[in-house]
């Protein structure tokens, strides 16, 4: 069955995608993807050009189909190029015909970073894929926009284990469809690289009982597939005892002086993102016959085979991972927000980790912890109790006293650190770094340890207070367990606060003010947390 047959039937998978296009904020900027146009696509492109602007779609081409092509179109103009080497040239044509217009690259392959003279009009770029980010890393001087990665992120490593399971399902389907029902149990299979893809890759064609070893040029990565339990030996003596060669590098596998010791009736398959890992083109003087799915060439020990004409093999069967791709879409979307919302340097970064591991925590809630009775027992005792995370914000006056940043808060009309509540499948860390982020628009640099009296750059926590939560409105009375931090800003930063806090609702008060404060004003556990944090004043102030 060919690619264009498949129908997209069963569930789309894309509520987080969805609960994030609708708690994202709508800006006055039009996006410009690079993407490929699969039906594992197809939903969430669709939904994103719904309720997005755009100039344009560019369809990667080797993973394009029609039918899927053909319903973009009915939301943006999506343009064809005949080989990805056109893309660049592409990308800068749409920009330079809307110059009145901000742009927001949506790619994968970083082909942006190959244009000859960047558009002024491109204001930021996010990207998927290893190959996107090599590319902006290595043109990160001429960058003129920011680009948000999420490349080489710990959210990309669960996308990565399951590319694995598709090469593997794609290369066993792929020998029985053109091999005349030949199986990959009794192969061997060569897998060049040991990187994520590699190694998830290299794990799954081991349980299917082919014979596995591995190469890669990396020394450690060799380490790390040894330990694996793979067989390794040198780059010579592994491609010449192949019988399938998986190129799982991001870059060259193979180069046309390797093809001499290829072993007869060799197949050739990659696991990467795109058509590097092998010299297709240099290799057309030895072509014998080629299709879309499979070339044949001579060689020095006979023949040997490129399949899909060296672009990646799970392609042919749609690369599909469920709800894992939910994780990969949202945190796109995640990505644009944070880079149109943040003030970043015309550089490559990688997505922040407390976003990645929102993202997560969205799975979880979504896909699988709301059909487990245990978690609704959890959340019958959270009516009673919950966990929180506050920061005791400091910085020194300009008198040389510690102070602390204190909200009133508008429901008890009292002084209080910043924070809130750690949300279901949250850590304290990450909950403090979150309720910063929205309430005063600051994620502080540096967090103190009171176990090694020093500045550390993660939250670490101070103390721990139980707190007694009086009723309020509808909600009944009820427990606090606060994971209290110390942070460090700069004093007197009110100017730049912009979370949902009012600047008014914000004070900087030295510690014996606190502590002159009565009941009234403040509450005994704020006041506890001040006493705990008067110890270390001399630290906090060094």
């Amino acid at each position: 069955m060919s690619k264009t047959d498949k129908k997209n039937n069963g569930d789309s998978k894309d509520l987080i995608f969805k609960y994030y296009l609708n708690r994202i904020e709508k800006r006055e900027v039009y996006f410009l993807f690079v993407i490929h146009l699969t039906r594992t696509m197809e939903i969430y492109l669709e939904n994103w050009l719904k309720n997005f602007p755009s100039v344009g779609v560019i369809s990667i081409p080797y993973s394009e189909i029609p039918e899927v092509k053909e319903n973009i179109e009915k939301y943006a103009k999506v343009h064809s190029p005949s080989d990805v080497s056109e893309i660049p040239n592409l990308i800068a044509d749409i920009c330079n015909k809307n110059l009145g217009k901000k742009i927001c690259m949506v790619e994968i392959g970083g082909y942006s970073s190959l244009i000859k003279k960047i558009p002024d009009n491109i204001i930021g770029a996010v990207e998927d894929t290893n190959q996107g980010y090599w590319n902006f890393k290595q043109n990160e001087s001429r960058l003129t926009f920011p680009v948000v990665s999420i490349a080489q992120t710990n959210l990309k490593k669960i996308e990565n284990k399951f590319v694995g399971s598709s090469v593997s399902y794609s290369l066993e389907k792929f020998l029985r469809d053109y091999f005349q029902r030949d199986l990959i149990t009794i192969k061997n299979v060569l897998v060049i690289g040991y990187g994520e893809i590699g190694r998830g890759t290299a794990k799954k064609l081991k349980s299917t009982l082919a014979n596995v070893f591995v190469y890669d040029s990396d020394p450690v990565n060799t380490m790390l597939a040894r330990l694996d339990g793979f067989s390794i030996t040198d780059r010579i003596s592994a491609i010449a005892q192949a019988d399938i060669i998986v190129g799982a590098s991001g870059q060259n596998s193979l180069q046309v002086s390797d093809i001499i010791y290829l072993k007869n009736n060799a197949l050739l398959v990659s696991a990467s993102s795109k058509q590097i890992e092998f010299p297709v083109s240099e290799l057309e003087p030895n072509i014998i016959n080629k299709n879309e799915y499979i070339n044949s060439y001579k060689s020095e020990n006979g023949i040997f085979y490129i399949a899909y004409d060296g672009f990646p093999i799970n392609f042919i069967d749609d690369s599909a991972f469920g709800e894992i791709f939910d994780i990969i879409m949202a945190s796109l979307l995640v990505s644009v927000d944070y880079l149109l919302h943040s003030n970043l340097l015309p550089k490559v970064y990688d997505l922040e980790l407390r976003l990645q591991q929102d993202v997560v925590r969205k799975y979880f809630e979504f896909y699988e912890a709301d059909g487990h009775t245990a978690i609704f027992q959890v959340e019958k005792i959270r009516n009673n109790r919950h966990d929180a995370a506050s920061a005791l914000i400091v910085s020194k006056n300009s008198f040389g006293k510690l102070c602390i940043l204190l909200l009133n808060h508008p429901k008890i009309g009292k002084w209080i650190p910043i924070g809130g509540h750690v949300e279901r499948f949250e850590s304290a860390e990450s909950a403090v770094l979150r309720e910063l982020e929205e309430e005063i628009g600051i994620t502080p640099t540096y967090w103190f340890d009171k176990n090694f009296k020093q500045w550390v750059s993660s939250p670490v926590i101070f103390c721990e207070i139980l707190e007694e939560i009086s009723a309020y409105n509808d909600k009944p009375a009820h427990f606090h367990r606060d994971f209290i931090y110390v942070a460090i800003i700069n004093y007197c930063r009110e100017e730049k606060f912009a979370g949902k806090i009012e600047k008014e609702n914000l004070k900087w008060l030295e510690i014996e003010e606190i502590l002159n404060l009565d009941l009234e004003k403040t509450t005994p556990e704020t006041l506890q947390m001040i006493n705990e944090l008067k110890k270390f004043e001399s630290d906090l102030l060094g």
